[in-house]
């Protein structure tokens, strides 16, 4: 089913008006009938307030899709803002969702260079300011609420810039995540969203064109109802309990996702602990940016090790100690005889042989701090002694 909209602007009000209609038919006889009413009211109507837009998933205008005011055509619009949304015609929230996160991150631009602020805070700023922007409940209307990746790019987006990332590096969002001990925003977001629905099928009326409108997407089962079942005879206790799961069983799959993906890296990633995530990024008083930093490439294998997930080097072995053994985190953090000066400075001990003794480390059972330090200057001694770019 398509859907035709003429909006138009009565002059001398602010606030502009729509007529729906089904059909091409139907919506010219409407305006025509909206013609002769206001004719009777002595109210003009001009053709430069008005616009038609035409809604559907796919195909083109048709030749027979055209519309007259005063015999004049009224102009048809692919695209339209209206109450600060911008709406394509083919149903595709793309323009919008680009223009929201141009505005947060215009609106939290000054914050990333205030080295006062923690990271803590900063994040705790940046969540806030996104859910007010996002979150509206204009945009509830609008946006598809299956659609996590926009949020959650934006979330990684956050991170990164609080972190001091480049945000040149592909950083995969499940180690963002799982790293800051964040919870992804799109359960707020879906939250807010199914508490909107709620108000909708609850306490609207129903002669609104917005509760006729949420049966049918009951009825065909569409958007939300694809998951979730609702009656009328269903109580309003029973329907938010029913969301409250939902969202749980939502939150449960995003971590089990999260720590399968990081975990299928490498099998040594298996044991790290993530619980620590927080101790670390947010919560540690002592640790700077750089720190911060240095332990998450550390424990999130992106430290670009000849022998990495991510490495793309067709050198494997460490080139420090000529052993022939292949530089993995385990053999940089504890193994490498060459960075056993730094080592004993930082962590205690020359050679840290087993593997549980190496995860220990990187889990800050030495402390965060020496765990940073060390990483920093094991990484600085790497690069003055081989010939590859220095990466901070």
């Amino acid at each position: 089913m398509d859907l035709k909209i003429l909006s138009y602007n009565i002059r001398g009000l602010k606030d502009e008006m729509i007529i729906l209609a089904t059909n091409a038919r139907t919506l010219q006889n409407m305006i025509n009938d909206l013609l002769t009413f206001c004719e009777t009211k002595t109210v003009d109507i001009t053709l430069d307030f008005c616009n038609i837009m035409i809604f559907r998933a796919s195909g083109k205008r048709q030749n027979y899709e055209k519309w007259t005011l005063k015999d004049k055509e009224i102009q048809v619009r692919t695209e339209y803002s209206y109450l600060n949304m911008t709406l394509a015609s083919n149903i595709d929230s793309t323009a919008q969702v680009k223009k929201l996160r141009s505005k947060v991150k215009k609106a939290l631009s000054p914050l990333f260079p205030e080295e006062i602020i923690t990271p803590k805070k900063q994040y705790e700023i940046c969540r806030n300011i996104c859910i007010n922007i996002y979150f509206t409940s204009y945009l509830h209307q609008y946006w598809p609420y299956n659609d996590d990746e926009a949020i959650d790019q934006l979330q990684g987006y956050f991170i990164k810039r609080i972190l001091k990332l480049s945000l040149q590096l592909k950083t995969p969002l499940h180690v963002l995540l799982l790293e800051t001990g964040s919870e992804s925003w799109f359960l707020i977001y879906l939250e807010s969203y199914l508490n909107y629905i709620t108000r909708i099928l609850y306490e609207r009326s129903p002669n609104a064109l917005i509760y006729k409108l949420s049966l049918l997407i009951v009825e065909h089962k569409l958007l939300w109802a694809q998951n979730l079942s609702w009656k009328s005879s269903v109580s309003r206790d029973n329907w938010q309990n029913t969301c409250r799961l939902y969202i749980e069983e939502r939150r449960k799959k995003y971590e089990t996702k999260y720590l399968r993906l990081q975990q299928s890296v490498d099998v040594f990633y298996k044991k790290l602990d993530y619980t620590k995530g927080q101790s670390y990024m947010f919560m540690c008083e002592n640790l700077s940016v750089p720190g911060i930093r240095w332990i998450f490439k550390a424990r999130c294998d992106l430290l670009c090790l000849n022998k990495s997930h991510f490495s793309k080097k067709g050198y494997k072995f460490c080139q420090l100690c000529k052993t022939k053994s292949l530089e993995t985190i385990q053999h940089f953090i504890g193994l490498c005889p060459s960075l056993k000066d730094i080592r004993k400075a930082f962590l205690k001990s020359e050679i840290i042989l087993e593997q549980q003794d190496i995860i220990d480390v990187l889990n800050g059972r030495r402390g965060w701090e020496a765990l940073g330090d060390y990483v920093h200057n094991a990484w600085e001694h790497r690069c003055e002694n081989i010939r590859f770019k220095k990466v901070g």
